[in-house]
């Protein structure tokens, strides 16, 4: 999983990138702009993703460095399917606590 992961090059996590913009700016359009403007930029240019997003001035204003790389570790995003699913597993009554 983590090689198709990895075959993206860091855009399949553009989503979360967003997402943590539009938190720190309050204005989900124009952090959904600028993070595919940067993501066509990259793909174009043939850059890695993070390296055009940390030289960004604009997201850089919003965003530290550590932020834009956290941002873009699929752990810390994908993470939260095991939550979700667990979720829902209680409300049908199979949650953890169900397991023998």
């Amino acid at each position: 999983m983590r090689k198709n992961i990895g075959l993206s090059r860091g855009l399949i996590m553009t989503e979360n990138l967003m997402i943590e913009l539009s938190k720190k700016t309050g204005r989900k359009e124009s952090a959904h702009a600028l993070i595919s403007r940067l993501a066509t930029r990259a793909v174009k240019e043939d850059t890695p993703f993070d390296k055009v997003l940390l030289d960004n001035e604009q997201l850089s204003e919003h965003l530290s460095t550590q932020q834009i790389k956290d941002a873009l570790y699929p752990d810390k995003y994908v993470g939260l399917a095991e939550d979700m699913v667990e979720k829902v597993l209680k409300s049908c009554g199979r949650g953890r606590e169900q397991k023998t």
